[in-house]
Order: C-alpha cells, then sequence, then structure tokens
C-alpha cells in the first residue's frame, strides 16, 4: 500500500520513552514511542500500515516490501545522502527500513508503539464540551 505524494513525507511527531524488558531473563532496553500532535491518530495508522520505520520514525512511500518495488524504484534515489539506490532497493525488498535497517513489520510496531500521548495539548472545543 502508497499513500499520497505529499502525505507520505510528513514527518510523525513523537516522543520516546525508555524502557527496559526481560527476554529470556535478561534485562533489555527498549524504545516505546508516544505519537503526538494534530495527526496523532493517522502518523499512529502509518506506523501500523508499515509506512513509518518505528525504530527511527523514517516515512516511506509504500510499506517496504518485495511487492512495493516499483514504488520505491520512483523513489530510491531519496536516500542518496546515506545509501546507494541498489542498497535502498535491496533493504526493501527484505522489508527492512533503508534509512536504519530495522524490520518493519506489525509486530515491531506493536512493541514499539506507546500510545497517543495523554498529556498533548487538546482543543478548547473538546476540553469544555462543545465539539
Amino acid at each position: 500500500m502508497s499513500v499520497g505524494e505529499d502525505k507520505w513525507r510528513r514527518p510523525v511527531l513523537a516522543h520516546a520513552e525508555e524502557t527496559v524488558s526481560f527476554y529470556f531473563g535478561e534485562p533489555q532496553r527498549a524504545i516505546k514511542w508516544h505519537v503526538h500532535g494534530p495527526d496523532q491518530e493517522d502518523d499512529a495508522e502509518r506506523m501500523r500500515m508499515g509506512l513509518v520505520c518505528t525504530e527511527c520514525l523514517s516515512t516511506f512511500p509504500a510499506k517496504p516490501d518485495m511487492k512495493n518495488l516499483s514504488v520505491w524504484r520512483d523513489h530510491a534515489n531519496e536516500w542518496a545522502h546515506i545509501r546507494s539506490e541498489q542498497e535502498v532497493l535491496s533493504l526493501v525488498s527484505r522489508n527492512l527500513c533503508p534509512t536504519c535497517s530495522t524490520e518493519v513489520s506489525p509486530e515491531l510496531f506493536a512493541l514499539s508503539y506507546e500510545g497517543m500521548d495523554k498529556f498533548a495539548p487538546q482543543p478548547l472545543e473538546d476540553i469544555i464540551g462543545l465539539a
């Protein structure tokens, strides 16, 4: 699945919380993202669909996947400052983020996504119940 030309470039507003989880009895450092801002529901959905890396928050024109290579060929040059076009396409074909090379999957989203920012400013209409 891909998104509109302008929409995919919009950065995700989020802040990180460092957590410690225990895997196989060993403490492991993990980062949980709290999405905030006026587009937080849409941004969370983009992350869930694989259109945003849950590790580095890099945004994508389509989910990194072998079946989306035709979309990625048109945009691979946008990572030229860090990777060659062939490197980008190779990473994308293996469901990896072209920026940080982390796997992009619904399972990783579920592990790294903490939820909406409950302390984010709300419109006055919502606070006083005029909406």
